[in-house]
């Protein structure tokens, strides 16, 4: 690997000289010949490196052809899949899809394309809410919670924009709202997080302010307070306000099911010019409207879209809840394991550039310290200044060399 193009974009990635990096990688892509899979690997790389750097265009090529130098490689599959539906090309993303499935075996609809994909679970858009055995008396607390809401539901139109405990989403008050902020089209979205929320003095005030909210779910729904203490789910009162648009896209996860119970719904609203309703949503294709009081069952691991051109604001609470084939503590877990798996190695592909084949592949430790999950505290000198990743050449691994004292941390 030394003396390479590929060597030297390594070197200035972990300068932190991105630019470079990726203009050594594209130069090492046209000239230095390697064996397909190692091509793929690089040329997903830096596909997700030019993602990152707002230029899909470029990286859906790259992408296209990693995947046909190596139909195995998934990630490659997703990130490809993912970024045709951001440029909205249906066209191509429909070709991408089908090799995902037949080549790939990345899943098995190609409607449903969540990032982690548990195959074994029955799927399906809707679910029957009959089945769910806490349906009909959550429905019976609806007035009690619509009654909460219009307390609050002011501060989510006030003059000068919405204010606590309303939060955009997608803005960063919790990790699991991201994806869903980038598909917003047009228009606001916004909610108050009752379970899931990374703050915990926000979601305490959230919680104080909906207390029928919270005790429905913690008394009939415990799962749905597991699942998001997990990391894995949510419990948020959901806002869609007049005019908005929110893209096609799916869920990251196939764990779970959605719920949806219709508190503030606009009445009589006319088809839009598609003929589809004006407030609703659609899941694999197929667009339903909700209702007040009534709850609606969903898996958002399928492609969905909403809208609301209604001339009110629209508000459910929604639910996230274990996939009901999911029954034990034992599958969850289990489940949960594959997920952060699958999650963490397409992240590690994202982080971290693919080196030779005589390299050590970097370990668990340093993986942790890459995603940010490690405390970084020198463990030499007690320093938290972090560290710098460096290419040993005599021992053929990467190393994490502290700023502070130089201390080879890993």
């Amino acid at each position: 690997m030394a003396g390479t193009l590929w060597a030297e974009g390594v070197r200035a990635l972990f300068a932190d000289e991105c630019t470079s990096a990726a203009k050594l990688f594209a130069a090492s892509i046209q000239e230095e010949p390697v064996e397909s899979k190692v091509a793929a690997r690089r040329l997903h790389f830096l596909a997700e490196m030019l993602l990152d750097s707002g230029r899909p265009l470029e990286a859906i090529r790259h992408l296209q052809q990693a995947v046909k130098l190596d139909p195995d490689l998934k990630e490659a599959h997703i990130a490809l899949c993912m970024s045709l539906e951001e440029v909205r090309d249906d066209d191509a993303l429909r070709a991408a899809v089908a090799a995902a499935i037949v080549e790939g075996g990345v899943w098995s609809s190609p409607r449903q394309r969540p990032a982690a994909f548990l195959a074994d679970l029955v799927s399906q858009p809707f679910w029957d809410p009959k089945i769910f055995p806490w349906v009909q008396a959550l429905e019976a607390a609806s007035p009690r919670i619509r009654c909460e809401l219009e307390e609050i539901l002011p501060l989510l139109e006030h003059p000068r924009g919405p204010k606590p405990p309303w939060a955009r989403v997608g803005g960063g008050h919790r990790a699991t709202g991201r994806q869903d902020g980038e598909a917003i089209l047009r228009g606001g979205w916004h909610e108050v997080v009752l379970f899931g929320l990374q703050e915990q003095k926000q979601q305490a005030d959230a919680q104080g302010r909906c207390s029928a909210a919270l005790k429905a779910i913690q008394d009939l729904l415990p799962e749905a307070v597991s699942l998001a203490e997990a990391g894995a789910g949510e419990v948020v009162l959901s806002a869609l306000s007049p005019g908005t648009d929110v893209l096609r896209h799916c869920g990251r996860a196939n764990h779970r099911l959605t719920a949806h119970l219709g508190l503030s719904i606009p009445q009589e609203v006319p088809p839009g010019p598609d003929n589809q309703p004006a407030c609703g949503i659609a899941v694999g294709g197929e667009w339903r409207c909700w209702e007040r009081d009534r709850i609606m069952v969903f898996d958002d691991s399928f492609e969905h879209e909403v809208r609301n051109h209604a001339g009110s604001t629209r508000v459910v609470l929604l639910i996230r809840f274990w996939h009901p084939s999911l029954d034990t503590a034992d599958k969850r877990d289990m489940a949960l394991e594959e997920i952060q798996a699958s999650l963490a190695r397409a992240q590690r592909l994202r982080t971290l550039p693919p080196l030779a084949p005589a390299y050590t592949e970097p370990g668990p430790l340093l993986e942790e310290h890459l995603l940010g999950r490690s405390s970084g505290i020198c463990a030499k000198c007690g320093s938290a200044e972090g560290g710098d990743l460096v290419l040993d050449e005599e021992n053929r691994r990467v190393r994490l060399v502290g700023r502070c004292c130089g201390h080879v941390v890993l």
